[in-house]
């Protein structure tokens, strides 16, 4: 029923050395912020899942700003692709690619509040990823008041 002095100092001491081992473990990545890719080869790739997902100019698109890679953990990668719908309003289109299975690569898809259209669920709108937390954050901007001669 009662622990010797030596016994709960041995307890507390393993807890620490293993909390401090999984602190420090491979499978435990720190957020690294965003990379941008340009390379030809990586739109090329992935162009025929980006046009069956959601029909844009994404060659365009790419050659303006190229695509971001965020990484979620050692082995998964996010590939953020984004394409111009209107001049307040950015398509995100988002590929999930295990370093393990990289010919596995497939497109996210993602739910609404049940209140909204879910006719996309491949597309979320001026998307913004917390790379800390891994929250989705996404937005849509509708027209302005005396826009279009109003």
């Amino acid at each position: 029923m009662f622990q010797t002095l030596p016994r709960m100092f041995a307890a507390c001491f393993a807890a620490t050395v293993l909390f401090a081992a999984l602190l420090t473990s491979s499978l435990h990545a720190e957020p690294v912020e965003p990379v941008t890719q340009h390379g030809p080869s990586v739109l090329n790739r992935y162009i025929n899942m980006l046009d069956a997902a959601y029909p844009c100019d994404w060659e365009d698109a790419y050659d303006l700003t190229g695509n971001y890679v965020l990484q979620f953990s050692k082995d998964v990668q996010v590939l953020e692709f984004a394409c111009s719908v209107s001049p307040y309003n950015m398509a995100h289109l988002y590929i999930r690619v295990d370093s393990k299975q990289p010919n596995k690569a497939k497109l996210l898809t993602f739910e609404r509040p049940k209140q909204e259209d879910n006719s996309d669920p491949d597309v979320v709108f001026n998307g913004v990823w917390d790379i800390k937390t891994g929250d989705l954050t996404s937005f849509m901007k509708g027209r302005g008041l005396g826009d279009c001669g109003t």
